[in-house]
């Protein structure tokens, strides 16, 4: 697979080149590191990770919206309802329906974005979940935070862009064109319990933190070898360059290793991941130039943290 990759790179445009999420499902990619039983590959974190970063180095944007599908079929492999898990899977896995997660994993407490109110005649939603990547213009599924009432964890439940009163507004991140990131209203949604897909979301959280970890972690190293491979042939930058591989060898290790485990600290986790983005923007200060693909590398650099 990783070979299919490497020879994309010279073929044309990203959406020609089997990068789009659509033929990565075909190829069973987006199955890596999910269990057979479950309709996926098998596999360890690691093939997924080496997945990624060789799909990030070919084209960011495309890789930005396999990891947040990615990452919501983890979302569903770890929530306890699995009835919903069972019904949803297979379309996600063959990127049918787009998936999103618009919770911020590390600040359940302040980034509750929903509200449920009892009408006595069940529940209406209201709020609205930040921009979050690949929400399909047409048909998306989207994992959000909410709190019903006062006390007690937030859950996270299951919104659809079926259900009345669930909108969309694009907002695109400069130099990801073709994410399909969006911020979504939530105006008196109708509301069934059998749609919690955990009711104890900053456990559920807990479960895929590593993964998560995972994902966003390829997505910078993925930029960061891009760059890494244009920059100018000088003694000087060459040798950056070197430090630079052997760090980001470094981090990937961590990544494929302990990081992933939800046992390993948050803020172990957190370092790693801000000096793999750390990594990916002096790469791309490394390669410099006044060029079109410069110019949008430093964009993709500077957007990685609002992925």
């Amino acid at each position: 697979m990783r070979a299919e990759l490497a020879a994309a790179s010279a073929a044309p445009p990203r959406r020609e080149a089997g990068l789009s999420l659509v033929a990565q499902a075909r190829s069973g990619a987006l199955g890596l590191a999910v269990p057979r039983e479950h309709g996926g590959q098998g596999g360890r974190l690691a093939d997924l990770f080496h997945h990624v970063a060789d799909l990030a180095r070919l084209s960011l944007p495309d890789a930005a919206a396999f990891a947040a599908q990615r990452q919501f079929i983890e979302v569903l492999l770890a929530a306890r309802n699995a009835a919903l898990r069972e019904y949803r899977l297979p379309a996600l896995l063959e990127a049918s329906i787009s998936g999103a997660c618009g919770a911020s994993w590390g600040a359940w407490a302040q980034a509750v974005p929903l509200v449920g109110r009892d009408t006595g005649r069940g529940w209406r939603l209201e709020g609205e979940v930040r921009a979050t990547p690949n929400v399909g213009r047409d048909w998306f599924l989207l994992g959000a935070p909410l709190r019903f009432g006062a006390g007690g964890p937030a859950a996270l439940v299951l919104l659809s862009s079926e259900q009345d009163g669930v909108g969309r507004h694009a907002e695109e991140l400069p130099g990801y064109e073709g994410l399909q990131r969006a911020r979504v209203p939530v105006s008196g949604v109708h509301f069934r319990e059998d749609e919690i897909l955990d009711d104890d979301g900053p456990a559920l959280a807990r479960a895929v933190v590593g993964v998560t970890a995972v994902l966003r972690g390829a997505l910078a190293a993925g930029l960061a070898r891009a760059a890494i491979g244009r920059i100018a042939d000088t003694p000087l930058r060459l040798q950056q360059a070197e430090a630079l591989r052997a760090t980001i060898r470094q981090l990937e290790g961590l990544l494929d290793t302990r990081l992933p485990l939800t046992t390993a600290p948050e803020d172990e986790r957190a370092g790693v991941l801000e000096r793999l983005g750390a990594a990916a923007q002096n790469a791309v200060r490394l390669q410099g130039g006044d060029d079109e693909e410069f110019r949008r590398r430093a964009l993709q650099a500077q957007g990685l943290s609002s992925l």
